[in-house]
């Protein structure tokens, strides 16, 4: 299951601001300034038109509200029905608010969607509101479970929804249980006076029956309380404690809200009522409460915050810590997910639940029919049984609804507490699916080339502590990143590390606040807030989770950014660092990647376009594969310019390439690589100095093959011959842009080659260089005597093909 957390800062009532602040998705997430749809002016009107299953005009006694129904297609052009596709126009409006079209957020979302669905796993979108007053937007009245991207409603596909109130203090962490007992409370108590029917037991059968199967395998304890009064509830909850007491509570019966007369208990199905209509008292704010009974059986209006306060305090020891209490709470009563006016934003009967630290609510936003509500609690404990999280057991619920009615995006989930995305119950045996990960997805159609490295990488990692993987030729592309993406997902599926898999993004990310989302989200951590951030990151490494952990930092650019972060000296942390740079000061074995051979570049184009068309043109498809110098990015590129170019020949393909050809510049959205080959190596580029790269740039005017040292300090006579080798070690070849072939020999890839040499044009010593390496060509070429020994010819045939280059260019 994986995880995008929206959090939703209001700006004022009718502004806010939506904040990626948990994500798999790459990118910027940005602060994105969004607004309430209508500036809020038409909060009222959805939720009366959710809140009724038929039209009727009398509900929408504003015309201004029937014009704007009309122009956004809610209702018919005539006014008298709800529009066939009115939930979808609704969800539209709401995702528009919600993701403003080509925002930085609407693209981490889809990035995140497609992420979790190549993996074949649940996307939790979490919503996370401040818990503070009404003076802000009332943004949690919305329904934003029913998000429409204009193509699908999200909750209908592999997006499921929760609400997190944001308040002060530590969230509750409550333990997961091997068998999970749960409590019904089934109130028949009704009201005629406020049109509160009476309720059939219909519901009370469906849950036996969706919770029979588990408690068959032993998942699910299953108690009906003998009275549905306050007491009954009070009492059962003091005698029941250890392994005896509930861990879910499920209401059974009527919720209003509404305003209760403090004098005379007189309910009132109103939220701007003035006085009581029985006593003529003062009334106070609306708010949740749920119908129970009283001692003879009639309607007893129990507010959320008293449930919430006996719920809150049967989890109390003497030590004055909660060691046990309700985990979930399951409201069957319509509204008990409302709120929509009072002094708190939060004050429906499950935000109220919330609020008195209950984990975890599940409730109705609006009215539901009594055969929906039977529907849906039937699946939900069906799946619930089957060891599923609170979000996938509602998304079920709402599914056997019927996605094609108007009931099924009632319920809603609401949870406060340090879980793990979906709010799971029970613990479970260690799977793949159990162990904490954060993995990005991997892009590769066919990995290819690389077996030996896995082995010695894996090899390296459980003789040592922390391995960085760099390369000889390892500038940009060369498939760091890779290699380690497809160690950690391999040894994530043998459950090589039981502790976690955790992946951290180090070039221009602090690795410090990526570490506590992590324990945060996968490990139930919570790490006190008034710590700084290093004592936070060492409270999580001390309290991670048992077993062998593998802690993933990628694309290192300086130690220093990461080295107060690593994991403690324990054999269990198991440490990968990906990197550009050689020598990152530290004493880390190396792995040193090298581009591929000919045979697994070939392996890997014929995974693209099939292997009739690479054999068809063998010749041209080896020597185009030389001339990307095998490098897998290259490769990997150019292979899909030929998977979308099904008509161009290998030849043709080869007369079009160069380093700026668009082949090598558009990478695809489902590809590891997020940068073309160039823009990778313009990331080596800015970090080196002017003096480094106008070395670079000297370097690009000589052939492309092995250059001997020599011919470069000749052409730069004038510096210091130590300082022009800092430059080649600690800046070319330290970033991997330059590779070391023998003693005083080094060469240049050819794509690094070509890039240099589109930096000539930035620099103004250009000619000045071309002339050097014409004169320092002169003089080894007046060195050739003209009769040739086998001695003459090995000494100066390094330096014929840059004499050559010389005579053609």
């Amino acid at each position: 299951m994986e995880l995008f957390e929206l959090y939703l800062s209001p700006i004022d009532e009718t502004q806010f601001t939506a904040i990626v602040s948990q994500s798999t998705a790459s990118g910027d997430g940005g602060d994105t300034p969004s607004a309430l749809p209508e500036g809020g002016q038409r909060r009222i009107t959805l939720i009366k038109t959710l809140e009724f299953s038929q039209f009727s005009a009398d509900n929408f006694q504003d015309d201004s509200e029937l014009d704007w129904m009309a122009a956004e297609k809610i209702i018919t052009a005539d006014r008298n029905a709800f529009d066939p596709d009115y939930l979808a126009q609704i969800g539209q409006i709401l995702y528009k608010a919600l993701f403003p079209p080509g925002s930085p957020v609407e693209n981490l979302l889809g990035q995140a969607i497609a992420n979790a669905e190549s993996q074949g796993k649940p996307l939790v979108v979490r919503l996370k509101f401040p818990a503070d007053g009404v003076q802000h937007s009332r943004l949690a009245d919305y329904p934003w479970e029913l998000l429409h991207d204009g193509q699908k409603f999200l909750c209908h596909h592999s997006v499921k929804f929760s609400r997190y109130i944001a308040h002060k203090g530590v969230a509750p962490k409550l333990p997961s249980v091997e068998k999970l007992n749960i409590l019904l409370v089934s109130s028949e108590a009704f009201s005629k006076e406020i049109g509160l029917k009476r309720l059939s037991k219909q519901e009370r059968e469906a849950i036996r029956q969706g919770a029979k199967k588990a408690e068959e395998d032993g998942h699910i304890c299953l108690t009906e309380l003998e009275f549905a009064t306050l007491k009954h509830l009070r009492d059962y909850l003091t005698e029941h404690q250890g392994e005896d007491s509930p861990h879910v509570v499920h209401f059974d019966g009527h919720g209003v809200f509404g305003q209760k007369c403090r004098q005379c208990s007189t309910i009132h199905k109103t939220t701007k009522r003035q006085q009581c209509r029985n006593c003529q008292a003062q009334l106070p704010s609306p708010q949740g409460y749920l119908v129970f009974e009283d001692e003879d059986g009639d309607a007893d209006y129990i507010s959320a915050k008293e449930l919430g306060t006996l719920l809150h305090q049967s989890g109390l020891s003497d030590g004055d810590s909660q060691t046990e209490g309700v985990t979930l709470v399951v409201l069957s009563a319509c509204q008990s997910g409302m709120a929509i006016a009072g002094e708190s934003v939060f004050n429906g009967a499950a935000q109220n639940l919330i609020a008195h630290r209950v984990p975890a609510v599940v409730a109705m936003q609006y009215s539901v029919r009594v055969d929906s509500a039977t529907k849906f609690a039937e699946q939900f404990y069906r799946s619930l049984g089957q060891k599923n999280s609170l979000a996938v057991a509602v998304s079920q619920g709402r599914a056997a609804m019927g996605v094609e009615g108007n009931q099924w995006y009632r319920p809603v989930l609401y949870l406060r507490w340090q879980d793990n995305k979906g709010g799971q119950l029970f613990a479970s045996a260690t799977s793949p699916q159990s162990i904490p990960q954060n993995l990005p997805w991997t892009g590769a159609k066919n990995f290819v080339g690389r077996d030996e490295a896995m082995d010695t990488l894996h090899q390296q990692v459980q003789a040592t502590e922390r391995v960085a993987i760099t390369s000889i030729t390892g500038m940009g592309g060369i498939g760091k990143t890779e290699l380690a993406l497809q160690y950690a997902h391999h040894h994530f599926q043998q459950k090589t590390y039981r502790g976690g898999v955790c992946w951290l993004e180090a070039r221009g990310v602090d690795v410090g606040i990526q570490i506590v989302n992590f324990a945060r989200s996968e490990l139930n951590l919570n790490p006190p807030e008034d710590y700084d951030l290093q004592t936070q990151v060492r409270y999580c490494w001390r309290n991670w989770l048992e077993g062998d952990v593998l802690v993933i930092f990628d694309d290192v650019v300086e130690y220093e950014n990461i080295s107060d972060f690593l994991p403690p000296a324990e054999l269990r942390f198991k440490v990968l660092i990906t990197t550009r740079r050689q020598l990152l000061g530290q004493s880390f074995h190396r792995l040193e990647l090298e581009v591929l051979d000919e045979e697994a570049a070939l392996e890997l184009w014929v995974s693209f376009v099939g292997e009739a068309r690479i054999q068809g043109e063998l010749e041209e498809a080896k020597a185009l594969c030389a001339d990307l110098g095998f490098l897998p990015l290259g490769l990997e590129l150019v292979a899909r310019y030929l998977e979308r170019k099904t008509d161009l020949s290998l030849a043709k393909a080869r007369q079009r390439l160069g380093l700026e050809h668009k082949s090598l510049e558009q990478f695809s959205q489902d590809m590891t690589g997020e940068r073309g080959v160039a823009a990778a190596f313009e990331l080596s580029w800015q970090e080196l100095g002017e003096d480094e790269r106008e070395l670079g740039r000297l370097l690009s005017l000589f052939a492309p093959a092995v250059i001997p040292w020599s011919l470069v300090a000749e052409c730069l006579p004038e510096v210091d011959e130590e300082d022009l080798e800092d430059r080649r070690d600690d800046g070319l070849m330290n970033l991997s842009l330059l590779q070391r072939v023998d003693e005083g020999s080094y060469q240049l890839h050819r794509l690094i080659r070509e890039f240099f040499r589109g930096k000539l044009s930035e620099s103004s010593s250009v000619e000045e260089m071309k002339r050097s390496v014409c004169q320092v060509a002169v003089i080894e070429a007046d060195k050739i005597p003209e009769a040739l020994t086998n001695q003459i010819i090995l000494a100066i045939e390094p330096a014929i093909p840059h004499l050559e280059e010389v005579a053609i260019n």
